[in-house]
């Protein structure tokens, strides 16, 4: 229901700035008015589709709906900006105005120079943000689109070096290689995942580990990719743990034994490549008389809307006496509901889930997304005392089919032994 609420509200906006448009001198030709209006069309039909999805969702989604509705996502978000930035300009506009006439004396010039040019010119003052407005949501557009054929197989690396006191001698310099939300689904063929395997074969990673969410919903989404996920390999093997879209939980299924079947079918296929998967369990890893020991939780998630399926004093047990812990959870939100308050001796915490948002800037020294005003843990290294998180930006992708500013990450850790 938020979602149509939402969908009104910016209905209601869409239709006053076009009807302000109609009535302004940029749209006066027929040109720019049939241009308007297909614009104007857009907005109702991707609302529409949402509203569509939000209660009628399909029962399979294949390649094709699943971009048309992207497609749709990505106008209307476009649209959206494009709406906002009209409608917020405007009190700035009027604020400028009063700012210049109370504290200058020359309020005639300055008041031309706010209209950005005189009347006399080709440009008035209204007609200069309506061409922003539209301009910055075409660029915005413009921008995903390149996420789409571009950024969504932009693999970055990321290479982190932790020190910790705990950590067994022999273990120094281990290289963990994490990757997370796979969404297989959301790939049209296997040939994106043969470069990520070069990539970590490159990377010669000790143990590989996966952090949930390798389908969207449907264990048939893997067929065809055995051979290329069978090619992920370490010397101690690859691990995984589920994420929220392994459940099938976002599917209406028609019975309550379909929805089983496919989780099964799901769990098999993991072992059939050789994964092992940690369903709240753990695994004690050794190296010569040292060993560490590895916790993987099923999905536990600190907001309500996400399923609680981790059992994570289950997954802790037996691993009292191993001094160096590494916990698999998804959802970073895990970390600081329970992880911090109850786990002390476990160090390192690896979960992905927020996918960055696919969208945002990250540059050396900055980096946000939308995603960190709902997780404050959203991508990269966090520390609390002398317990890490990291959170990985994921490898696939879902809803929209790229990535913009946030790409896709292979993340390789390596554990270092510190004197304090």
């Amino acid at each position: 229901m938020l979602r149509v609420l939402i969908l009104i509200i910016i209905g209601v906006l869409t239709e006053f700035v076009f009807h302000h448009l109609l009535k302004s001198a940029f749209v006066k030709s027929k040109i720019k008015k049939q241009i308007l209006f297909i614009n104007y069309g857009l907005i109702f039909y991707t609302s529409a589709l949402i509203i569509i999805i939000t209660f009628h969702p399909p029962h399979q989604w294949n390649h094709a709906y699943r971009i048309l509705s992207a497609l749709g996502m990505i106008v209307w978000f476009c649209k959206f900006l494009s709406v906002l930035f009209y409608i917020l300009i405007k009190p700035f506009q009027l604020m400028l105005r009063f700012f210049f006439k109370k504290f200058t004396q020359y309020t005639t010039d300055i008041q031309n120079k706010v209209d950005v040019l005189p009347k006399t010119e080709k440009f008035s003052r209204g007609e200069f943000i309506e061409k922003t407005a539209l301009a910055g949501g075409a660029l915005m557009l413009g921008g995903f689109g390149f996420g789409m054929v571009k950024g969504a197989y932009h693999y970055k690396i990321h290479k982190v070096k932790i020190p910790f006191s705990e950590l067994p001698e022999s273990f120094h310099q281990f290289k963990i290689l994490q990757i997370s939300d796979l969404h297989i689904g959301s790939f049209i063929s296997d040939k994106p995942l043969w470069k990520v395997s070069e990539i970590i074969h490159s990377l010669n990673p000790d143990i590989i580990l996966f952090t949930g969410d390798i389908i969207n919903n449907y264990a048939k989404e893997l067929e065809g990719f055995e051979d290329v996920l069978k090619s992920f390999r370490s010397p101690m093997g690859v691990y995984s743990i589920l994420g929220n879209h392994d459940y099938g939980d976002y599917v209406r299924w028609l019975d309550l034994k379909e929805k089983e079947k496919n989780f099964m079918e799901m769990i098999e296929f993991q072992k059939s490549i050789g994964w092992k998967l940690l369903r709240n369990e753990n695994e004690i890893l050794s190296k010569g008389r040292q060993s560490i020991a590895l916790i993987g939780v099923e999905n536990w998630s600190k907001r309500l809307h996400f399923p609680k399926y981790g059992n994570l004093s289950k997954a802790y047990a037996g691993t009292e006496h191993i001094p160096f812990k590494i916990l698999m959870s998804h959802d970073p939100s895990h970390w600081d509901a329970e992880v911090l308050l109850k786990y002390a001796d476990i160090q390192l915490t690896l979960s992905g889930h927020t996918h960055g948002f696919q969208f945002g800037i990250e540059i050396p020294g900055f980096k946000w997304s939308p995603v960190k005003y709902v997780y404050p843990h959203w991508a990269g290294l966090y520390k609390n005392g002398a317990q890490y998180l990291y959170v990985n930006r994921g490898l696939g992708f879902i809803g929209y089919p790229g990535r913009l500013g946030i790409w896709p990450e292979i993340t390789l850790i390596e554990l270092q032994k510190s004197s304090a």
